[in-house]
């Protein structure tokens, strides 16, 4: 393990950040048009912050409720 996120599947698209994060917003949805309903989190997300399993359970809880505002 390098700290690296496994991004690469991504790589032809627009939602990596430098470091080869996921670009998101505060709401952890994914930046990039071809991302439109997507959202990132844990060691994967460019989301600010240290990246540990527990914070990342507090972010899937976030970003499922996003996603279900976004539903409604």
């Amino acid at each position: 393990l390098n700290g690296a996120p496994n991004t690469s599947f991504l790589s032809d698209s627009s939602v990596l950040d430098a470091a080869g994060f996921v670009k998101v917003d505060e709401h952890l949805r994914v930046l990039g048009k071809e991302a439109e309903g997507w959202f990132a989190l844990g060691d994967a997300s460019a989301a600010p912050g240290v990246k540990l399993g527990y914070l990342a359970r507090a972010q899937a809880s976030a970003a499922a409720s996003s996603a279900v505002a976004e539903a409604r």
